[in-house]
């Protein structure tokens, strides 16, 4: 009877784990761990032959696997996002995962993303941000293109979709040509930390493309890691000593010859032989490719401040009066210019950061509905504001009784901590909350 049962049980065990498996969806979770519901299944898992480079093939996208870098894909179609999902904007598209991937347990998945260029353009309008919106990243990479030359650092390069985080920094960067287009690749990573240290699985390898005809942008996804890469000393995080951290790290990561892994080589071997919106047996000939330029290499002449952003940031804590941290626009009223800029933070979020101008400016964060979905999206809540006023070094005491907002100086390249805690000010004090409308 217990050998009957045991042999049910084990049955059952393989069933199930074979339901999870065949039946997985992965997705990159971007922010907010929303399940995305895909219009399509994924296809069951494509295994690849265990010697040489494979060939994969899904709905018009076609590319080789080098050897290594991957046993198989996971492949589907996702939707195009809900409105009721601002945060999250893209068109319907093709998205293909590799199995078997070098690294594990990242932050990101091993992904190539093939979108639908104008489609993508024509429904992007990106409440937090619209500088990184699809229309202004293909305009950017168009640019790119055209002049083969890349921005300095602290400028952002072209990346979709929005990761809702600061590109810290991009190195290796190039230009590559595939079967049926051109694009840029680059080394990165994004955080939404003032003084973020570099590794530790986040790193990320990216090519950006367009076909040759504007119909497709390819995005390529893919996490990097350097092993012997140096650690951020505790005493980099200030605002101080941070540019020559990232000086050196920058300058480390472009050496020639970095032990990468993967491979610089095999993941721009994948991202050269990409055949995008034609059948792999196509005997169509390939435009011809736009000499790759070298990976642009620091020199001994430059100093920390060619690596400082022409931008300052702004960091600091978030508070409420209550036991929980609603949704936050963090507002900075320019007092330089007259602008008005913002950003928006998650429920519980209990930190910010924002890369403003050089200027003058007043803080004020606002409860916001974004993503709670009543009262409609760009609109206040109850709970009033929180300014970084007088109130706050004097240390918020009932005996404190001054509420002007202070003025903050942003200075480009530097970071500053401003926290604005006061929740206390009479009513008509702070400015009302710019939306959306």
């Amino acid at each position: 009877m217990k050998r009957i049962l045991s042999t049910i049980l084990a049955a059952v065990v393989i069933l199930v784990g074979n339901y999870f498996f065949s039946n997985g969806t992965l997705e990159v979770k971007v922010e907010t761990p929303t399940s995305i519901v895909t219009s399509t299944p994924p296809v069951p898992l494509v295994t690849l032959p265990a010697s040489g480079s494979a060939d994969v093939s899904y709905l018009g996208t076609s590319f080789t696997i080098p050897l290594g870098l991957a046993n198989g894909t996971q492949n589907e179609t996702v939707p195009q996002t809900s409105p009721d999902e601002p945060m999250l904007v893209w068109p319907a598209h093709t998205k293909i995962v590799l199995q078997g991937y070098p690294l594990l347990d990242t932050l990101y998945k091993p992904q190539i993303l093939i979108f639908p260029a104008d489609e993508y353009q024509k429904i992007s309008n990106d409440p937090a941000s619209s500088e990184y919106d699809a229309r202004t990243m293909i305009s950017s990479l168009q640019s790119i293109l055209s002049t083969q030359n890349f921005p300095l650092q602290g400028y952002y390069l072209p990346a979709l979709p929005d990761q809702h985080a600061r590109q810290i920094f991009h190195a290796q960067e190039t230009i590559l040509p595939f079967k049926n287009g051109n694009g840029i690749r680059y080394i990165t990573e994004y955080s939404q930390a003032a003084f973020p240290a570099f590794g530790g699985g986040d790193m990320l390898y990216t090519f950006q493309g367009l076909t040759n005809d504007g119909k497709y942008y390819v995005s390529v996804m893919m996490p990097i890691d350097l092993a012997d890469l140096e650690p951020m000393p505790e005493s980099a995080a200030n605002p101080a000593q941070y540019p020559d951290y990232l000086m050196k790290t920058i300058s480390q990561i472009n050496q020639a010859g970095n032990p990468f892994n993967p491979s610089i080589e095999s993941l721009d071997a994948l991202a050269e032989s990409l055949l995008v919106g034609l059948p792999a047996t196509s005997d169509m000939t390939p435009s011809t490719a736009t000499q790759v330029a070298p990976p642009i290499q620091p020199t001994a002449s430059l100093s920390a401040r060619d690596f400082i952003p022409p931008l300052g940031t702004v960091t600091g804590n978030l508070s409420f009066p209550s036991s929980f941290i609603p949704a936050m626009r963090v507002v900075f009223f320019s007092l330089t210019d007259g602008s008005v800029s913002y950003t928006d933070t998650g429920m519980n979020q209990g930190t910010y950061s924002m890369d403003l101008p050089a200027g003058t400016y007043h803080v004020v964060a606002y409860p916001y509905s974004a993503g709670i979905g009543t009262p409609p999206v760009g609109s206040p809540i109850a709970g009033g504001a929180g300014g970084y006023t007088q109130f706050v070094p004097c240390g918020l005491s009932a005996d404190c009784t001054d509420h002007s907002l202070i003025p903050i100086t942003v200075v480009v390249g530097q970071n500053i901590i401003v926290n604005p805690g006061d929740w206390y000010a009479p009513e008509g004090t702070f400015p009302p909350m710019p939306t959306d409308q």
